[in-house]
C-alpha cells in the first residue's frame, strides 16, 4: 500500500540519474525514518514504565490516534509517512509497555522504588520463582538462600501457603518462607515448630516497611496453619518488634554457631514453649549453612 502511495505521489520525487537510470530514494528514506522512530520509542517504553507503570498505555493510544488522523490530512508524502509511522509506533508501544512490566517482574530491568503503590502479600506462584531467586541473590549477595528455597520446594512437607511474596505496583519485591522444624529434647522428645528463613527484600525497596509487612502477614498465616511457635536466626532489633525473644530464655538452642541474642523464638500461643527445651532441628537442606 505504501508503495502504491509513492507511485502515485506527484508532490515529492526524490530521484537521481546515473548510468543505471533513475534511482528513487523514497524506500531508503522511509526505512531510515522507521529505524529512527523505533530507536526513540524503545527507551521511551522503558522510562514511562519505570515512572508510570502500565497505566501509561492509554497515553500512547491517544497519541497514536492523533498522529494517524494528522497523517490523513497531510499532502507531503514524507511528512505524512513520519506521522503515520509515529502513530503506529505508539500502538506498538502499548503492547511493549505490558511486556516491559513483565521484564521488570523477572528482574531484567529495575523497578522504581519511589513510585507510589500499596504493598500487599500473597502466596507465591510458579510465575514468581524467577523474581524470588533474584530477590534473594541481590539481598544476600550470594546464591545460597535462593538455592535453599528451590531445594525446600521439592520436599514433601513444603507448604506453599507459607511461602509468601510482597507485591508493589504488580512487581514482586519481597519474599518470606517458613518451613517445618522441630525442637529435639535431650531425651529425644520432639516438639513441632516453624522456622523462618529466608526473608528478603529487593535492595532498592528496603527501608520501606516491606520486611515488616512480610513478617506480620507470615505470623498470621502460621497461626492459621496451627503452629504455636516459630524460630528465626536474624537481627534482634528487627525481630523483637514482632514478639521474638532470645531462644536461650526457653532453654532452646540453635544448631549453628551464632550470637545468643541472634537466635530467637516467638510463642504464637502463649505458654506453648514453657515445657519445651532442646536443640532446633532444621530441614536437612539448611546444612549448606553449617
Amino acid at each position: 500500500m505504501v508503495l502504491c502511495i509513492f507511485a502515485k505521489d506527484v508532490h515529492v520525487k526524490l530521484r537521481a540519474k546515473n548510468k543505471f537510470g533513475v534511482m528513487y530514494w523514497h524506500g531508503i528514506l522511509i526505512g531510515l525514518l522507521s529505524f529512527v522512530i523505533i530507536g526513540i520509542f524503545h527507551p521511551l517504553v522503558i522510562k514511562t514504565e519505570y515512572y508510570l507503570g502500565r497505566k501509561s498505555w492509554w497515553i500512547y493510544l491517544v497519541a497514536g490516534i492523533i498522529f494517524i488522523i494528522i497523517s490523513l490530512h497531510l499532502e507531503n508524502i514524507l511528512i505524512q509517512s513520519v506521522a503515520a509511522l509515529t502513530g503506529f509506533a505508539c500502538f506498538w508501544t502499548i503492547i511493549e509497555t505490558f511486556d516491559q512490566e513483565k521484564r521488570v517482574q523477572k528482574g531484567w530491568f529495575p523497578a522504581n522504588p519511589k513510585r507510589k503503590g500499596k504493598v500487599f502479600v500473597r502466596q507465591e506462584t510458579a510465575q514468581d520463582y524467577d523474581s524470588i531467586r533474584r530477590i534473594n541473590e541481590q539481598a544476600f549477595g550470594q546464591l545460597d538462600e535462593a538455592f535453599l528455597i528451590e531445594k525446600l520446594r521439592k520436599r514433601d512437607d513444603f507448604n506453599p501457603d507459607l511461602s509468601l511474596v510482597a507485591v508493589k505496583n504488580n512487581i514482586v519485591v519481597g519474599h518470606i518462607l517458613f518451613s517445618p522444624a522441630k525442637v529435639i529434647s535431650p531425651l529425644r522428645k520432639e516438639h513441632e515448630i516453624a522456622a523462618l528463613a529466608p526473608m528478603a527484600v529487593f535492595p532498592d525497596f528496603q527501608k520501606q516497611g516491606i520486611g515488616s509487612i512480610l513478617v506480620e502477614e507470615g505470623l498470621k498465616q502460621l497461626k492459621k496453619q496451627g503452629y504455636n511457635a516459630v524460630a528465626v536466626l536474624g537481627h534482634p532489633a528487627f525481630y523483637q518488634r514482632f514478639g521474638f525473644s532470645s531462644a536461650s530464655k526457653f532453654e532452646i538452642k540453635c544448631p549453628y554457631e551464632c550470637p545468643d541474642e541472634a537466635f530467637m523464638v516467638n510463642e504464637l500461643a502463649p505458654g506453648s514453649l514453657s515445657e519445651v527445651e532442646g536443640v532446633v532441628e532444621y530441614p536437612k537442606e539448611f546444612n549448606i549453612f553449617s
